[in-house]
């Protein structure tokens, strides 16, 4: 059987099939109560249909090429995607009549690129939507648009794709457990990740675990303050050896007991080695995707700042951090130095004119909440351990804190002023748990005016840590899904 022709001939057809739905529903009154829910049940369906193109059947790398899966799991693979299609069978029907259902040339085959097919997809959604009149003069096309007979279909749609990312996601542990596993051929073979988007995930697991070279020294030169400092980081400029660069610098004191006590040499070296190698591993790790239109398919991203290296300040008792400013724009830098911003800070920035807050727009709060989920997620799935993450020095301390903070453009010590300023009165703490329901309750009745439901959602889970836990890479991958997918699904509103 061929399992990459099969399936391959069955993806188009479910994603053409789901584009004229989601389509012919946009413009119809009857849907005024429930099109959003149903566009967005659609939209997260064409996300998984698209990973799962990219992952299987990519014509260089795809796992369902011969020869790269065993004969049981391709066939089931096909089944699934059969299945799906049978669901949709009517409605493949349907789309018959009005386009040239097995037209590859417009569905954009395998071999096309990942640009190409997001066009043909807004065309063919434009296309969709134009035949809603035409599809109203016939009544039993329209009678497959009855809402109980559509939620009833999608329903079980919906089913059989949870499914197909089961099937993927099992596949993502079985690599990475394979790989964490030196015995095993594929931790040796690169040829084996190849395409599986996991390449610089493996490669930063293994950093963790590396030691730096033994001629990995502190740099040189010397660090001269400019600007104004923002928490720990302190924009400066770096001169070494004639050559001088604008950098910021992170300051970091030393261990107590390098301080205080009284140390031989080699005590000396062994409290300074994690700060030496987490120097290292921070040089040598990739922090952004690459370029191009196809930056789904390039390394996970990591947002942060990329460390040029360390400076070892024993006077001063402290280690200074160096880092390579990010791309600077218009407006940014000053005659007194680089002007920074924490997130904290960008939050409660008010407007001179307005006297209001400069409340960013929709998308741009999705992008900043999007960055941050994704960068925990891929923190996480490199296995480094990032317990210090909260808004004031960028490194945010929960990830759903931070998400409602953005959500609703306010920061917990403005959201929780009243209780702030009763605590400091009667001198009691609340308990952990108030705090929790306090904060879950106001992501369940405030965030969905603001951002939507799906995002409220995603806050709440984070909040109630309600993920599945078997492992560490299941929590990873379902945080992925249910967290970074279903923000990046208001990106693009």
């Amino acid at each position: 059987m061929d399992f990459y022709g099969t399936a391959a001939t069955a993806i188009d057809h479910v994603v053409k099939v789901t584009l004229f739905i989601k389509g012919v529903i946009s413009d119809i009154k009857d849907y005024d109560d429930d099109r959003a829910t149903i566009q967005l049940k659609l939209g997260l369906q064409l996300t998984s249909l698209e990973f799962f193109r990219r992952r299987f059947l990519d014509d260089k790398h795809g796992l369902l090429l011969p020869g790269r899966l065993p004969e049981w799991i391709a066939d089931t693979i096909c089944s699934l995607l059969l299945k799906m299609k049978r669901v949709l069978a009517e409605y493949q029907v349907l789309v018959g009549r009005y386009e040239d259902f097995d037209d590859k040339v417009k569905a954009g085959g395998e071999n096309d690129s990942v640009g190409k097919r997001e066009k043909w997809k807004q065309s063919f959604f434009e296309r969709a939507k134009s035949q809603a009149k035409s599809l109203k003069m016939k009544g039993y096309d329209w009678s497959l648009f009855d809402k109980k007979k559509l939620l009833g279909i999608l329903e079980e749609y919906q089913g059989w794709t949870s499914n197909l990312r089961d099937v993927m996601q099992h596949f993502s542990q079985e690599m990475v457990y394979s790989l964490a596993d030196p015995a095993s051929p594929a931790n040796n073979e690169s040829e084996s990740l190849e395409g599986t988007g996991l390449e610089q995930v493996v490669q930063r697991q293994k950093l963790v675990s590396a030691h730096p070279p033994d001629d990995f020294e502190g740099l040189e030169g010397e660090i001269v303050e400019e600007g104004t400092a923002s928490n720990r980081f302190q924009p400066a400029r770096w001169t070494c050896k004639g050559e001088s660069q604008q950098v910021l610098v992170e300051y970091r004191e030393y261990d107590r007991r390098l301080r205080l006590d009284d140390l031989d040499p080699e005590e000396i070296e062994e409290l300074k080695a994690p700060v030496r190698n987490l120097a290292w591993l921070l040089q040598n790790s990739t922090f952004q995707d690459g370029g191009g239109n196809d930056a789904e398919m390039q390394q996970p991203a990591i947002y942060s700042l990329q460390c040029l290296g360390f400076i070892d300040q024993v006077e001063e008792e402290r280690t200074v951090f160096v880092y390579k400013l990010p791309s600077l724009r218009a407006g940014t830098e000053t005659k007194t130095g680089i002007k920074i911003l924490t997130l904290h800070e960008l939050i409660t920035t008010i407007d001179a004119k307005t006297k209001r807050p400069l409340k960013p727009s929709l998308t741009d709060r999705f992008n900043i909440a999007h960055c941050l989920a994704l960068t925990l997620s891929n923190v996480h799935a490199s296995l480094w351990l990032h317990k210090n993450i909260w808004s004031r020095g960028i490194l945010l301390f929960q990830q759903s804190v931070v998400l409602l903070e953005v959500g609703l453009w306010k920061t917990i010590s403005q959201l929780f002023d009243a209780r702030i300023k009763e605590g400091q009165r009667t001198g009691k703490l609340p308990k952990p748990k108030d705090v929790r329901n306090a904060l879950v309750a106001l992501a369940q009745s405030e965030l969905p005016r603001e951002m939507g439901n799906v995002y409220a959602g995603a806050v709440v889970r984070c909040l109630t840590s309600d993920f599945r836990k078997g492992s560490d890479t299941e929590l990873s991958l379902d945080f992925r899904e249910r967290v970074v997918d279903a923000i990046a699904a208001g990106m693009d509103l």
